[in-house]
């Protein structure tokens, strides 16, 4: 997951867009993956984790996701702390 730097409004607002685009297409892989990054910036892992396993279950090829998933279970995966 990338360490950059995010204001809780460009998450809440990444968030918002990425749950519209879900509406539409509620098994996209790539969106799922994106929503969870987010998610997991904004400190949400639960959520994040979730998305992470919808994700796989659209489509197991995702290395990413299956490496995030088990960094996770590993506690290796942290998240980047927020800067203001």
């Amino acid at each position: 997951v990338s360490q950059s730097r995010y204001t809780q409004g460009d998450l809440k607002e990444l968030s918002r867009i990425l749950g519209s685009a879900l509406r539409y297409k509620p098994q996209d892989p790539s969106t799922l993956n994106l929503l969870a990054k987010v998610y997991f910036l904004d400190g949400k892992r639960d959520s994040a984790i979730t998305c992470w396993e919808r994700a796989l279950r659209a489509d197991s090829t995702l290395t990413e996701v299956q490496q995030y998933l088990i960094d996770y279970r590993d506690k290796s995966l942290q998240a980047p702390t927020q800067q203001p």
